[in-house]
């Protein structure tokens, strides 16, 4: 089963998630290859088992246990 429903809020959950995540922040500035493979698995149809929905009335509200938050430079 896909993740969202539609593209709309995939890009509102990226925007929120993985533009922010470091996991794939190499990918992103590019300075990678390879980027998140959950992303792969979503925009392929699938549901990464990583994407936990925490409130069932809301199943397409996700959150991701791989998430790291991009660390700021000090």
């Amino acid at each position: 089963m896909s993740a969202f429903s539609n593209g709309t809020e995939w890009d509102i959950w990226e925007a929120s998630h993985c533009d922010v995540c470091q996991v794939d922040a190499p990918w992103r500035r590019n300075e990678s290859e390879q980027g998140c493979p959950l992303i792969l698995d979503a925009m392929t149809g699938g549901t990464p088992v990583e994407w936990v929905a925490p409130d069932p009335a809301w199943p397409h509200h996700y959150e991701c246990s791989k998430f790291e938050p991009i660390k700021e430079p000090q």
